[in-house]
């Protein structure tokens, strides 16, 4: 039996906090003590968390001890040393808990840390040079390490964390996982590392917990008439989801039949995303569409609305792995999804077991839909395709590379 500690920043709704919540039941059932390390209990998750998982809430430090800290655990010349230190006191405040963890790792001497997203890598680093153990670190990313591209060919990096500075961090980690394959490429490419050092682990998806919440009453009217197909889409309601693209298409089929259309998700309370949403309702507005949609907002059980679908729809403009593809597909309802970067071509294998769209192309997204709409797929196909990955596949993958 092992003490194994899992590390990500809040119960958000989110792959993250999902796929944590995911591989702590199953270590337990495993027999292995496992301890939830976040930065806050905020998030509308934290009542699915399994009750036996000890919980320890981190306080966050100051940027400069953390910056000593880094300078002190790096290797190379000192203004190398001092550039790096000083690039990651101006990031993201999520670096900044590893004297937290250093208490943590010197009290509880866990066997293995898996640390989620590249600040949190850095804070579980600087925790265990503080602690000076020699507790394993696993580091796992979820999502593409480039925010965007301007005309300039300027690049903004997710977290203020250039490719550069978080490489050293990298090579750090015992291991480091990417949750799909083209994630882990952006990584290789980014950085210039070894490749042998970073592996593809795809989120842990299917439990017996999916198919029982799926199982549950029909939680709108809309879907208990068969005469009227329903879409589903399930997400935050952020500019990253592209709700704006799937209106439009919604839009055009409309021309062609009736449908209808469920937006499951809520909104993070900042201005940024209350902005959106209501950009999202005045565009559904717009087009003439809004009688036909239902705003569901945040839902502890989307995956009724899911098994009760006619077809599920995600078209975000980029994904880490796509979580909620998988759980469409585990509740046997058919999808269509943008081909973005990156995890949809991965799960649905080319556009076997699902259409892949261009990003932004509403029209496109339109043709797929009715396509998929009139095709009479088999819910057991898709069900076994979710089955590649169950909670407990991935669940020992990571333990295999913890060496558990």
């Amino acid at each position: 039996m092992a003490r194994i500690a899992l590390l990500f920043h809040s119960f958000q709704v989110g792959g993250i906090a999902r796929s944590n919540i995911r591989l702590a039941r199953e270590f337990l059932r495993c027999g292995h003590q496992v301890d939830l390390l976040v930065g806050t209990r905020k998030g509308e998750l934290y009542a699915e968390k399994p009750g036996e998982a000890r919980e320890f809430v981190l306080k966050r430090g100051g940027k400069w001890g953390t910056a000593l800290s880094v300078a002190k655990m790096s290797e190379g010349s000192l203004s190398g040393r001092l550039r790096l230190a000083h690039e990651v006191a101006a990031s993201s405040g999520k670096t900044r808990y590893g004297a937290s963890i250093a208490r943590y790792l010197e009290t509880c001497e866990p066997d293995v840390l898996f640390a989620r997203t590249a600040p949190l890598i850095v804070s579980a680093l600087v925790g265990r040079y503080r602690a000076d153990t020699t507790t394993t670190v696993i580091g796992s990313e979820h999502n593409r390490l480039a925010v965007n591209q301007d005309a300039t060919d300027r690049t903004e990096w997710r977290y203020g964390l250039q490719p550069r500075v978080l490489r050293p961090f990298y090579e750090k980690c015992d291991t480091l996982i990417a949750v799909s394959e083209g994630i882990r490429q952006e990584i290789l490419d980014a950085t210039g590392m070894n490749g042998a050092k970073v592996h593809t682990v795809h989120n842990p998806v299917v439990d017996e917990t999916i198919l029982e919440q799926a199982a549950g009453a029909v939680p709108h009217p809309w879907l208990s008439d068969p005469a009227v197909p329903v879409i589903v889409t399930v997400g935050k309601v952020n500019p990253q989801k592209d709700h704006k693209t799937l209106l439009r298409a919604f839009g055009l089929v409309l021309k062609h039949r009736d449908a209808r259309l469920i937006v499951v998700g809520g909104t993070r309370d900042n201005e940024a995303s209350i902005t959106y949403r209501k950009e999202v309702e005045a565009e559904a507005r717009s087009l003439g569409v809004i009688d036909q949609i239902h705003f569901a907002g945040h839902q502890n059980n989307p995956f009724a609305y899911l098994r009760h679908a006619s077809l599920f729809v995600l078209s975000s403009l980029w994904e880490g792995f796509g979580n909620v593809l998988v759980e469409a597909l585990a509740c046997g309802c058919p999808v269509v999804s943008t081909d973005c970067v990156s995890g949809p071509r991965e799960i649905l294998e080319g556009g076997r077991y699902g259409a892949l769209v261009p990003v932004g192309d509403p029209t496109q997204m339109a043709e797929a839909i009715l396509v998929a709409l009139e095709e009479k797929r088999s819910p057991q196909d898709l069900m076994d395709r979710a089955n590649a990955f169950s909670v407990r596949g991935v669940a020992e993958r990571n333990l295999a590379l913890a060496g558990l």
